[in-house]
This record gives structure tokens, C-alpha cells and sequence, in this order.
């Protein structure tokens, strides 16, 4: 623990010479370095400084298996006017979609290029790339569009699917068996040793390759066209890249053709726009919110439904990504907790019912259940438990990450999805209930609560030692890694224990309670830190009784297990973001690089704590600083925020952005009348 002990009084110290500096507060500015563009099939990447696609996945999971890499087949994908490049005017999402929409101005003519990954019309893997020009001068204008789309699928050098470093190169790799067939306005790409399949349309562009067959490596699909426009008229153009694995060129133009139907690009456009019109109709009423923070709770709402995987019929289907790009597109239970609240606080109950059901159908991997007995006594050994111990496979499978300290294991995903499901639960109609609880509800009892009350120790109070939320990972002795009685774990078991007493029957509920309120007390009388706050964890709180702090606790005071005002403010003052001006939080003290960074989950649970509290104005000020980041950067919301102000780690979060930012607004809303 000295390292630890070293490494925490060295932050310190930083964060006291950049206050005694006078730090100036930073601005929000852009920071994000690409954004994606997904539908729940695959994901396109737009490079934020490239002003182009340059990924394009073949699922929104990074990895199906132990054994499967998701693909990323696209180099560079271009769709220009010719004489019209450089970097756009502007370049953001239309609020609250999931359309990228870029726009130059040159002269008379203004080009304005959208690219989306389709959900109007149940498409499969498709990207639109559309280009409008308008015309602003008095006489007729011509303009040449040109589209270069460089993809690879031979049966190249692929990505280790056992990498362990989470590091994995996605790009798939062409060698040359790759073909094309081309006819004037469509081009099908595939490779005889690969299952990739590409179909490129063009929408009043035609192919500027020889009609025919041809094969080689890096083949390149070319589309071009002329447009004649009126004074005061507008035109549009675009392609279509859709991508099946396996089949024949027939079956993915047939596969295309139901997705477009005869619809022309502006009509294409205006299909997607409708769909998300009617997505956030089941909204709640937000004139209680600013305009800046209505924009990034739609934002917020659409990112959510981008980033869940939409394979009806297979295992993937419902899962929330962490992240919807980058190696944390993987579904974290914790962090698909957070985004299930937020989705039935939001109106989108079948959403959150896609993924509580992707956890109740999930598969556990046989290595993990001795290594959580091993710890227990007698008795209260686990037969079985159905929640992962840290995150799953694209498939379902249960997946921890290891490093030499072994892989996480964690028990706060119990408690979580005990108050997601509870919460979906009470959200709906008597009737409706019913008949879940009835599919859901043994399953849910014998594989998740039965198991998680075998984990508390009847003694302390306590969940027994786990990795927790902030993944130390498992084996002993004790370094800045291992197993802890984390306090979060034990909240975390507290509220799901008595969240999901409310639709248990009596006497159930009534050992749950007793359960909790034993929890409740446990964390409060064995993790108080000296000034009234709660400890990261009770080793810890024993062996550094100065330092142990974890922003994750003030969890407490808003799942109700305290309402002492120095679990917040003191938490919130040891843990001062190094960001300057920041009203926020950093997210313990454990002293690496990682943990000394504002995490704008904890800023927005610290939030409805200062609510909670009546700590209106602190509150406010906190959600307005989130909010201003977010609108200076696409409504996204980034894990971290570090001392210069810039967005590190992915972006756009789901689950610890948008789920959490939608519970930051519920605290202000006012009470019913």
C-alpha cells in the first residue's frame, strides 16, 4: 500500500499547485475525434479532422467470442463536390438523431452532406452518404460529385482474436482474390475465402469503372456524376454501401432494394428524420429543462438507441454498449444498468426490455463460479448466478477482462440489474407487469437475488470482496489491485434489494428489506471515513484511514441510504476536479492517471446528490458545466474530462452518459400536483 499511499500524496500535491496557480477555468470546446454512426447492426466511424468515413464495422461489438473479432473493412470512404472540399462550415448530428450533417458554403452554392446508418424501414448493414446542393445565385450552376469508397474484404492478415490487451487492430486486412462486378450503377465486392459481402449503389451517380468483372487488392468502388441546378433550385445525389456476410450478389440487392424501396434521396433523408420524430415522442415533458439541455438529453436518448444491438434471433440482440466505438463497444453490466433506468425514465420501455432480457438469456463462463466460492463459507456457497461478473461477449457470453492480478469479478451488477428490472417492472400497466414478472421473475430470484443475499456477510453487514466498480481485479495481497469490501458493492446490493422487494410478494419483500437495512446498516457503521464520509472500501479505511475516498459512495445518499450532508460535501472537496473551474468530481483517490480525471458520470450522479440535499444552486452549476461540454462537443457526453479540458476514453458514452444524465434531470422535476 505505500506505492499507493506515494502516488495519492503526489496528486495532492498537483492539485494544490494548480490551485495556488490560478488555473484559469476552462472552456468548453471540441474534443472528440470522431463521431459514429450506427443502427444496431454495424457502426461507420466519421473522422472528425479526416471529414470522412473511415471505419466501418460488421457489428456493433467489438467481439462475438473469445474467439470472433467484429471486422472494420473500410480505409477511407470519400463523397465530395469537386471544388467544394477543405473543412466543413459545421459538421453535427441533427439534434437528436442519429444523421450527420455537414455543411460547406462556397460562394452560391451551399453543399450540405448527411451520413446515417438507417433504423427507418428495419434495414440491415447500410450506410447513406447523401450530398444536396442548393443553388443561391440568380443563374444555373454545375457541380460534379464524386464518391471514392476504398473497403477491404480478402481473406487477409486479420486481427488475434486472444489478444488480451484489449488493443486489438480491427482493420481487416485484403489480399488479392478480391473481385468486383460492375454494372453502371452498382458495384458488388466480395472474395471467394472471405464471408464479407459489399454492394455499392449510386443515387444519381453512375460507376466511373469498366462494366464487368475485375479482380485484384485495394479495388476501389468509383461513382460519379453531373448536376445542373436552377437558380433557386436544389439537387441531391448520394451512395448506398450495404454489407451482408455470405450469399450472392442477388440476395444482398434484393436484401437493398427492400430497404430503399423506390424512395429518392431526399425521401431517404425525410424516412430517417420521421423515425426519429417518433422515437422521442414517448418522451416526457422536458420544459423543466433549458434548450441546451433538452438538446442533450435527445441526443442522449438517440445515442442510447444507437448503441443497442438490433440482431432479432440471435443472442447479441438487446445488449447497451458501453461505448458505441473503440474497445469499449462491449456491453458492461454496470454500465448497461445506468442506460436501462435512464431508457424507462425516458419512455422507451421496450428498448430497456430488449436489454433486460439480453442479460436474462446471457451464458456464464464455469471459470468464474469457484473462484467466487472459494471466499464463501459453507452454506452459503453460490449453486448458480446468471449475472456476469464483469461484461459479455457480443454473443452473450460472459466475459471478465485479466490482467496478472487475475480478472474482475464483481458483485455490484447484482444490485444494479436488480434496479433496472424493477424499475422497468413498475413501469408498466398492472396487467403488463404481471405477465413479465411471471416470464422473468423465478429466474431473476433463484439466479440473482437468492445469490446475491448468499454474498452479504451476515456479520459485518458487508458484501463480501470484490473488484467493484472501478475493476481492481482479484488476486491478493493487496496492491493498488484486489478484491475489497468496496462500499459501492454494498449500496449497490442495498437499493437493488429494496427496489426489487416492490413487486416481490410480502413476506419475499420483507426478507429483502431485512437484508437491506442490515446492508444499510454494515456500510454505516464499518465504512465512515473520520469526517463523516463513506470509504472506498473498509481495507482501505483500515489501513489508510486519511486517504480512502471514492466519488462512487455518494450513490449512498441517492439510493436513500444516508441523508448526512458530509457524505456529499465532504467526498466532493477531497475529490475537487483538477479540471479548472470544474464544479465536478474526480473519481477516487487511488492516485494513477486514470482515477485523478473528472468522470462526468460522477459529476452527474453528484448531482442529483446536491438536489437531494437542497443544494439547488451547486446542482444546477454541475449540470450546467456537463451539459456545456456536451453541446461543445455533438451532445456527446466522454467518460473523462482531463485538466485541459479535453474529452479522453470513449465518446460518446451510453449507459455513464446518457443514463446517467437523464437521471441528473429527473432531480429537477417538479413534483406532480
Amino acid at each position: 500500500m505505500k506505492g499507493r499511499l506515494v502516488a495519492t500524496a503526489v496528486m495532492l500535491l498537483g492539485l494544490a499547485l494548480a490551485q495556488a496557480a490560478g488555473a484559469e477555468t476552462r472552456r468548453p470546446h471540441p474534443s472528440a475525434p470522431d463521431l459514429p454512426l450506427a443502427n444496431g447492426t454495424g457502426t461507420a466511424i466519421y473522422d472528425v479532422k479526416e471529414h470522412r468515413i473511415t471505419g466501418f464495422f460488421t457489428h456493433m461489438y467489438k467481439k462475438g467470442t473469445a474467439d470472433t473479432v467484429t471486422a472494420d473493412l473500410a480505409d477511407r470512404v470519400d463523397l465530395e463536390v469537386c471544388g467544394v472540399g477543405g473543412a466543413p462550415d459545421s459538421v453535427g448530428y441533427l439534434e437528436g438523431t442519429g444523421i450527420l450533417r455537414e455543411v460547406r458554403r462556397r460562394g452560391d452554392l451551399e453543399v450540405e452532406t448527411y451520413r446515417f446508418m438507417p433504423l427507418a424501414g428495419d434495414p440491415g448493414r447500410v450506410l447513406i452518404m447523401l450530398v444536396h446542393l442548393t443553388n443561391h445565385a440568380q443563374h444555373s450552376q454545375s457541380a460534379k460529385i464524386q464518391a471514392d469508397l476504398l473497403f477491404n474484404v480478402g481473406a487477409g492478415d486479420q486481427p488475434d482474436p486472444h489478444d488480451q490487451s484489449d488493443q486489438v487492430d480491427h482493420k481487416w486486412r485484403g489480399n488479392s482474390d478480391e473481385f468486383m462486378q460492375i454494372s453502371p450503377n452498382e458495384v458488388f465486392e466480395g472474395s471467394p475465402a472471405s464471408p464479407h459481402r459489399l454492394l455499392y449503389r449510386g443515387l444519381n451517380l453512375s460507376t466511373t469503372l469498366p462494366v464487368g468483372n475485375c479482380q485484384g487488392q485495394d479495388l476501389r468502388a468509383r461513382f460519379q456524376g453531373q448536376l445542373e441546378i436552377p437558380p433557386g433550385r436544389s439537387a441531391w445525389a448520394g451512395v448506398v454501401i450495404a454489407h451482408q456476410e455470405g450469399g450472392e450478389r442477388s440476395t444482398l440487392r434484393r436484401e437493398l432494394q427492400e430497404c430503399l424501396g423506390q424512395a429518392s434521396p431526399s425521401q431517404l433523408l425525410e424516412r430517417e428524420q420521421a423515425f426519429w420524430s417518433r422515437f422521442h415522442a414517448v418522451e416526457p415533458d422536458l420544459s423543466h429543462l433549458t434548450s441546451d439541455q433538452q438538446a442533450v438529453y435527445r441526443q442522449g436518448t438517440a445515442f442510447l438507441k444507437m448503441g443497442q444491438v438490433r440482431e432479432p434471433g440471435t443472442p447479441a440482440h438487446g445488449q447497451i454498449l458501453a461505448s458505441i466505438k473503440d474497445k469499449w463497444a462491449r456491453c458492461w453490466i454496470r454500465d448497461a444498468s445506468y442506460a436501462m433506468v435512464g431508457l424507462v425514465h425516458s419512455g422507451h420501455t421496450q428498448e430497456a426490455r430488449d436489454a433486460l432480457e439480453f442479460v436474462l438469456g446471457g451464458r456464464r463462463d464455469p471459470r468464474y463460479l469457484p473462484m467466487i466460492n472459494q471466499d464463501l463459507p459453507e452454506g452459503r456457497k453460490l449453486d448458480d448466478y446468471l449475472v456476469s461478473v464483469c461484461r459479455y461477449y457480443g454473443q452473450g457470453i460472459e466475459e471478465s477482462d485479466w490482467n496478472d492480478h487475475g480478472p474482475n469479478i464483481e458483485y455490484d451488477g447484482f444490485g444494479l440489474f436488480l434496479w433496472a428490472f424493477a424499475e422497468y417492472a413498475q413501469a408498466l400497466p398492472e396487467d403488463s407487469r404481471q405477465a413479465f414478472l411471471d416470464q422473468h421473475l423465478d429466474l431473476v430470484r433463484n439466479k440473482v437475488l437468492t445469490p446475491l443475499v448468499r454474498l452479504v456477510d451476515p456479520e459485518t453487514g458487508l458484501v463480501r470482496p470484490d473488484s467493484s466498480i472501478w475493476e481492481h481485479h482479484w488476486t491478493l495481497p493487496l496492491e493498488y489491485d484486489g478484491r475489497r469490501h468496496y462500499a459501492y458493492t454494498t449500496i449497490t446490493a442495498a437499493n437493488g434489494l429494496r427496489r426489487i422487494a416492490e413487486v416481490l410478494e410480502p413476506a419475499e419483500a420483507r426478507d429483502c428489506l431485512r437484508t437491506a437495512d442490515l446492508l444499510q446498516r454494515g456500510l454505516l457503521r464499518h465504512l465512515r471515513n473520520v469526517d463523516g464520509s463513506i470509504a472506498s472500501s473498509l481495507e482501505d479505511l483500515r489501513q489508510e484511514p486519511r486517504l480512502p475516498y471514492d466519488a462512487a459512495t455518494l450513490e449512498a445518499v441517492n439510493w436513500g441510504l444516508t441523508s448526512d450532508p458530509r457524505v456529499v460535501e465532504r467526498t466532493i472537496d477531497r475529490l475537487r476536479s483538477a479540471t479548472p473551474g470544474s464544479p465536478g468530481v474526480m473519481r477516487n483517490d487511488d492516485g494513477n492517471w486514470y482515477d485523478r480525471q473528472e468522470w462526468l458520470l460522477l459529476d452527474l450522479r453528484a448531482v442529483e446528490s446536491w438536489q437531494r440535499l437542497g443544494q439547488t444552486a451547486k446542482a444546477s452549476a454541475l449540470l450546467d458545466w456537463v451539459t456545456a461540454w456536451s453541446r461543445a462537443n455533438y451532445n456527446g457526453i466522454g467518460e473523462l474530462l482531463d485538466e485541459k479540458g479535453d474529452f479522453q476514453g470513449p465518446f460518446p458514452m451510453c449507459g455513464f452518459g446518457p443514463g446517467a444524465y437523464i437521471l441528473a434531470t429527473e432531480a429537477f422535476r417538479p413534483a406532480p400536483r
